[in-house]
């Protein structure tokens, strides 16, 4: 498999709601960074539990991927997420975002390092603030 296509088959894992194999494209050992939220997340189950808490409060939720490049052992992607906030949304710190039923469109970018076939590190860039005014939790300005 190559680069890109583990890359493709974690985003299309993700898109289907299978947690499991969303899962088996990371090493053990795999890093995530979510640089809007400021969460470094260790391990692959790890990894899921928090990209799955995602998709609780979108069930909806799918990547469309925009654009995707490799070289040797990187790949990046250029993403627009796409769902509707209808399950609590759980935040860094602990607390809860009531469902809203409001749209998400929101543009992101997500980096990945390979090592030995498995995702060893996976950096996703998103506009939290678009997300919050999509969401009616910041005023649009």
């Amino acid at each position: 498999m190559t680069v890109e296509d583990l890359v493709r088959e974690g985003i299309d894992a993700y898109n289907s709601g299978d947690r499991e194999r969303y899962e088996a494209v990371f090493a053990p050992d795999a890093v995530a960074k979510e640089a809007a939220t400021g969460r470094e997340i260790h391990g692959a189950g790890a990894i899921g539990e928090m990209i799955f808490g995602w998709k609780a409060a979108f069930p909806d939720m799918v990547g469309e991927i925009v654009n995707l490049f490799a070289a040797g052992d990187q790949v990046a992607v250029e993403m627009i997420w796409r769902g509707t906030h209808t399950g609590p949304l759980m935040t860094p710190d602990g607390q809860t975002v009531p469902p809203t039923n409001s749209k998400l469109d929101n543009p992101g970018c997500l980096v990945f390092t390979i090592k030995d076939g498995k995702v060893i590190e996976q950096r996703h860039y998103f506009d939290l603030a678009t997300l919050m005014r999509q969401l009616g939790l910041m005023p649009s300005g």
